[in-house]
């Protein structure tokens, strides 16, 4: 259709759908069968005939570059497109699964591993990736992103502009002007995704950011 615009989302586990969800993450879908996720109130605000959310959960920075790289060229210019970047401190080798990128993290338990791999020199490197240099990397690949996809590109996250260093300079991305509800603060589940109250304000203003162009705008929308 000449006129149908796709919305495009690519990110971590903060923008997969409910049903791909894990862990306690699942358990919050599976007990209180959340109403509301940002990528419905984006499809049904912005008019979108279709969905492409190609988030999955527990992706690094580079693993999100890579999954939008694979389709850049079927994004068409009435499209919207959303990035949740993730953790800076995240990072994949091939060393640990050799044939297949392992992410690693330290607030994952333990990637699959070899018993002979010493965890320690794997979360050493995610501690000193708490730095500048990280966050200018991603800021390089946003960049190239906006003369790829010039129109309709919203860049986002929901991380906090700096890490327990207190040294780190934040990526240069929108993030909410508002705090969003976690599971953990709003349920008796200790998962730290965002409730579906918080996807509602959370789509609301992508909606605002995108439309307005008002990064620091909030749609006075109230949960139905």
């Amino acid at each position: 259709m000449e006129n149908s615009k796709t919305l495009w989302i690519f990110g971590d586990s903060f923008s997969t759908p409910w049903e791909k969800t894990s862990g306690t993450h699942r358990e919050y879908v599976d007990k209180y069968n959340p109403k509301y996720h940002f990528a419905d109130i984006l499809h049904k605000e912005l008019e979108c005939t279709s969905v492409n959310n190609l988030a999955i959960a527990g992706w690094d920075n580079y693993s999100i570059m890579e999954s939008i790289g694979n389709v850049v060229s079927k994004i068409q210019p009435q499209d919207y497109v959303i990035i949740g970047w993730s953790e800076t401190i995240r990072y994949r080798n091939t060393i640990m699964n050799p044939g297949e990128w392992t992410t690693v993290s330290v607030n994952f338990e333990s990637p699959p591993m070899d018993e002979s791999f010493d965890k320690t020199h794997w979360h050493q490197e995610c501690v000193s990736r708490d730095c500048s240099l990280t966050s200018m990397e991603v800021d390089s690949w946003i960049a190239i992103l906006h003369h790829a996809i010039p129109n309709n590109l919203l860049n986002w996250t929901p991380t906090p502009k700096k890490y327990w260093s207190g040294n780190t300079i934040p990526i240069n991305v929108n993030r909410p002007p508002f705090k969003l509800d976690y599971i953990k603060d709003k349920t008796d589940i200790e998962d730290w995704h965002i409730t579906d109250r918080a996807h509602f304000h959370l789509g609301n203003w992508m909606v605002n950011v995108l439309e307005n162009d008002d990064p620091n705008g909030i749609l006075k929308n109230k949960l139905i």
